[in-house]
């Protein structure tokens, strides 16, 4: 963002003031923005969304952080019972893994290009829709992204 407004500054021709001071400007308009976001989303808010979101931030009796914090960190330790729960919750979850099989040599295409420069990540992103649809690919990697968001819950 500093780099951004130094740009605009020269732009215009104008006297650049100290990085300090520039670097103060950039964060009190950050700060700004951020609290004009806020204020704009929790005006939205009902009573009681905006009671179970406070809900999130207290760190109940004898723990140690919040329910938020929680659901941030997801689990440390990758176990057999734990692999055994993700495998069922992604069974749950109805991911198909057929879809997966039949594209994982595009999709470890993809993964090569954009690893080794070839290809940007936002053309890939762009590539795997059209007209607002995944692609074939894209909904196979999709599936497949869900199956290490189950593995990581």
């Amino acid at each position: 963002m500093q780099a951004g407004a130094i740009a605009w500054l020269r732009e215009r021709r104008v006297l650049l003031p100290g990085p300090t001071t520039l670097r103060r400007l950039v964060g009190h308009t950050r700060d700004a923005a951020t609290q004009r976001l806020w204020d704009a989303l929790s005006s939205q808010l009902a009573a009681g969304q905006a009671t179970v979101l406070e809900s999130l931030l207290t760190v109940p009796d004898g723990a140690r952080v919040s329910a938020l914090e929680r659901l941030r960190q997801g689990p440390t330790i990758a176990s057999g019972k734990a692999m055994v729960a993700a495998s069922n919750a992604a069974a749950r979850s109805r991911i198909d893994l057929e879809r997966i099989r039949t594209s994982s040599s595009e999709i470890l295409r993809i993964i090569a290009s954009i690893h080794t420069g070839t290809v940007s990540a936002n053309d890939v992103i762009r590539m795997l829709a059209h007209g607002g649809k995944p692609t074939r690919v894209g909904d196979a990697l999709a599936h497949y992204g869900r199956t290490n968001d189950q593995e990581l819950d």
